[in-house]
This record gives C-alpha cells, structure tokens and sequence, in this order.
C-alpha cells in the first residue's frame, strides 16, 4: 500500500502539527481497507468453503451524545453488546486490528516506512449509525481519519485550544474549576468559540488530518 497523499514526507512540514488539511480523492488507500460488512466478518467469525474463521479478540467501545449534550459510554463490549448499542445509536470503536487483518497491517507497515516507530502508530475502526454525532474533543495525537463509506462531517477548531496537551480532553465533561486548575498548570484551554471553526465533508476515499490540540466533532 502507498500513502502517495503524504508526498514520501516532502510535504509534511506544509501541515504537521499546524493545520488541519483535507485530502479528496485518495481512492487507492480506502480501496485497500475493508468493508464495514467485511470488517465485521472479521471480528464475529466467518464460515467459507466449509471453513469457520474464528472471531478475533479485539476491544470495542462504544459511545452516543444524548440529547442534554453529555456522552454516553460503554468500554470493553462483546460483539452481542456491540451489536445491541449499534442498533441504540451508539458508535463503535475498535481496537487495533493490524496484528489480525492483512489490509490494515499493510496500512500501518506504510505508515511507518512515512513516521517510523511503528510502537507509535494505532489504527482504530470506526462504525456509525446514520444521524449519529460525536463529541466536541481535542486528542494529544495526530489523526488521520480515513473514510471508507458513508459520508461524515467534521467540525473542526482553526485555532489550537491549549499548546503541548499532556492528555486528551472531551469538553462536555470538563468542569470550570478543572480549567482553572490546567491554567494554574500553565496550560490555558481555550473554549471552543475562542477558536473558530471550518467545516469538513468527507466522501469514501477522503482522508482527514487532525493535529494534536485541535477541537474536533463529527456528525454522520
């Protein structure tokens, strides 16, 4: 698999760490990856050619907005409870599947030959249901969202919230008093219309870059 969007790294310094950039049209890179009826026959089992695959031991989260703007969250779900908070609204994350399915492994041995530290260097999957939301968050980490289905659009901060984060932040759970502690800390967290805004639209073969410290949310 090649990241040619990354420009063998020439262009990364244009980017990294700076802004937010979208990459259309990367068909080769999300053509590589499986379906998400694919990705789930990986992790429940499949049965072809009088051959049963077993299920993979992966872990999956799962989270949904509730309407008074708090998040739901449920941790380490088996693929019944999975199955069951999908259908509820829920989104589901899974855990790195690079040790387990070729196309991902592929992606991340890419990646690596890009960033190097391959101990660095997660996947994540995600599946949504229609009309579900995320939540308003700034990571510690860089992301790069690969959409593979679907649309999805992102809402992201132009503004940086905090510089040189130590941990990931969700701001519904934030409290006052836990900015004034972080601003004590000498870190001074922006709220988020301090920082802007500039909204994302991504179609299957799009790919989107988050640097750290930037507020992101995504709508389905």
């Amino acid at each position: 698999m090649k990241l040619d969007f990354l420009n063998q790294g020439i262009d990364l310094e244009r980017y990294w760490n700076k802004k937010t950039l979208h990459f259309r049209n990367q068909d080769a890179v999300g053509a590589a990856l499986p379906t998400a009826d694919r990705l789930i026959g990986h992790i429940v089992g499949e049965f072809s050619s009088n051959e049963w695959a077993p299920s993979l031991d992966v872990n999956i989260n799962a989270s949904r907005l509730q309407e008074d703007g708090t998040t739901s969250q449920l941790m380490n779900l088996d693929i019944q409870s999975a199955r069951d908070s999908y259908e509820n609204g829920f989104s589901l994350c899974f855990g790195d599947l690079s040790t387990s399915i070729q196309s991902v492994s592929d992606l991340k041995d890419a990646a690596t030959e890009v960033f190097g530290f391959p101990e660095l260097l997660a996947i994540t999957s995600y599946l949504s249901p229609s009309r579900s939301a995320g939540v308003l968050h700034y990571d510690r980490q860089h992301n790069f969202f690969i959409q593979k289905e679907g649309v999805k659009k992102w809402r992201v901060a132009k503004r940086p919230a905090v510089k040189n984060p130590y941990e990931n932040l969700v701001y519904p759970g934030a409290t006052k008093s836990f900015f004034e502690k972080m601003k004590k800390r000498g870190y001074e967290i922006l709220l988020p219309k301090d920082c802007g805004s500039a909204t994302y639209e991504l179609h299957p073969g799009d790919i989107l870059y988050i640097p750290p410290r930037v507020l992101s949310l995504s709508r389905n």
